[in-house]
């Protein structure tokens, strides 16, 4: 009987030590699991964040886009009575776009600056041609262009 037992002990302990290296294993796996969740739990928060952001800058951008489209209107409007027609203004107001885009100047003041030449009483080629030389200028003496223009006129 003591055979018996001494074998029964052999084969416990046996299972005991394959219980106690898989448990040692699984705690490994668990902190191992655990470890990624709150690496992936702090991603998570980290990329819904970042989508925060990129969604309001996009509804800021998307008022900018707005205004701006508001304010081209308006310039749009402004030449068209200040050239005549609605047509001319819309010709004038491309014009004046492409100058803005070759120059240093933006479209805000090269529109300004031009309808302050307008004010003055010059003919809208004549005034074409100043705000052309009167940029030149104003680039070159690193000037703004509306000052330049109202010291011409």
């Amino acid at each position: 009987m003591c055979k018996g037992y001494s074998l029964a002990d052999k084969k416990l302990k046996i299972i005991i030590e394959a219980v106690d290296k898989a448990s040692k294993e699984f705690k490994k796996i668990e902190s191992n699991f655990s470890k990624t969740t709150s690496a992936l739990k702090k991603n998570a928060l980290a990329i819904g964040a970042a989508f925060t952001a990129i969604g309001v800058a996009t509804v800021a951008m998307g008022k900018d886009v707005v205004k701006a489209s508001a304010s081209f209107e308006d310039y749009r409007v402004t030449l068209g009575v200040l050239v005549g027609s609605q047509e001319k203004g819309i010709k004038v107001f491309n014009e004046l776009r492409e100058v803005a885009r070759k120059t240093p100047f933006d479209i805000e003041g090269v529109i300004k600056s031009f309808n302050q030449l307008l004010a003055f009483g010059s003919p809208v080629e004549e005034a074409k041609q100043d705000l052309k030389i009167l940029g030149d200028v104003a680039a070159g003496t690193n000037t703004p262009l509306q000052r330049i223009v109202i010291n011409f006129g």
